[in-house]
């Protein structure tokens, strides 16, 4: 989604944009990511534990 954003904003030409990217990515990491994380890991367990070992969470 970050990459697509990116994408936007470059063929927009927008620097205000570009500027707010950053935030939308920590955003989105604290607010989305780490607690559906805190679910999968209460889920899942050790499982998810190794997976998560072995992927980044940024593909």
């Amino acid at each position: 989604m970050a990459l697509v954003l990116l994408a936007a904003i470059l063929k927009l030409g927008s620097p205000l944009g570009l500027m707010n990217l950053p935030i939308f990515v920590l955003y989105l990491t604290y607010f989305q990511i780490k607690p559906e994380e805190r679910a999968i890991e209460k889920r899942f367990g050790e499982e998810y534990n190794r997976y998560k070992a072995k992927v980044r969470r940024w593909l």
